[in-house]
């Protein structure tokens, strides 16, 4: 439990997850900085003054393509101002 959005890949049946959940993972990051690991046990956030981030989404994941449109989807809506926390 590394503090990841998500686990890699050969961990995956063991964190199964949803585009609705990454979209709200990646949303909850984007206006608050902060973020649960994949265990939710815990709570992480960016080191201060941190203004830009990147987000990795390895195209060999299960469900690659619908996990980086819910991404670029939070990224859209936060960056609209459509997303509220």
């Amino acid at each position: 439990d590394e503090g990841q959005l998500l686990g890699p890949a050969s961990a995956s049946a063991r964190h199964a997850t949803t585009p609705d959940a990454v979209y709200e993972r990646v949303r909850h990051m984007l206006l608050t900085g902060t973020w649960k690991s994949v265990s939710g046990e815990k709570t992480l956030s960016f080191p201060e003054g941190i203004e830009q981030v990147s987000i990795c989404v390895h195209g060999d994941f299960p469900g690659a393509v619908e996990t980086a449109k819910a991404v670029k989807r939070a990224i859209e809506d936060v960056a609209s101002g459509n997303a509220k926390q």
